[in-house]
């Protein structure tokens, strides 16, 4: 007679082991991905059984948004850092009822030797020093082209400003 067979059966099976982070990072994305696609076949199709009337007001509602949101992103898709040039260098000019005035702001963290402002035409302004963070303002008077001050009537629409350690053409802000 053979010896009797006795089974060990768990009364409860064993925890499934756990298994790798990316494994379940991969588990949960392609569940989330499934029920998306999911929801949005379940939304089409409810959206092609409705009449016309609705399908117009949605349709007009997604363009509103789509039109605001352009908006949005257009106004603050702004011109960036004016003074975003090799030497840091922002420029402004400013009108008066007299003449105009040109702002040159250092804005590096370092000074500025042998500095020379040149406008268009070879009108030039030169100076020993601009500190960094500070801000010149420069009448046409103080513009010299063959040893003749500029007069209140000069238009220009560049500016190069040249130092010891470059030179950069930033924009000029009006």
């Amino acid at each position: 007679m053979p010896p009797p067979v006795s089974l060990a059966n768990r009364p409860t099976p064993l925890p499934e082991p756990p298994r790798p982070l990316g494994a379940r990072l991969r588990a949960w994305a392609e569940e989330a991905l499934f029920r998306a696609r999911q929801l949005a076949l379940e939304s089409w199709h409810d959206f092609r059984r409705r009449d016309r009337w609705f399908q117009w007001k949605v349709g007009v509602v997604a363009a509103w948004a789509l039109t605001s949101f352009l908006a949005i992103r257009v106004a603050m898709d702004g011109p960036g850092d004016l003074a975003e040039n090799g030497l840091q260098a922002y420029v402004a000019m400013n009108q008066t009822s007299m003449s105009w005035g040109l702002l040159v702001h250092n804005r590096s963290d370092e000074d500025w030797h042998e500095v020379r402002i040149v406008l268009e035409g070879g009108w030039v302004h030169e100076r020993p020093t601009i500190a960094a963070g500070e801000r010149v303002v420069l009448s046409p008077s103080q513009f010299v082209r063959e040893g003749i001050p500029a007069t209140a009537e000069l238009e220009f629409s560049s500016v190069v400003v040249e130092t010891d350690d470059g030179r950069a053409s930033p924009p000029i802000v009006r």
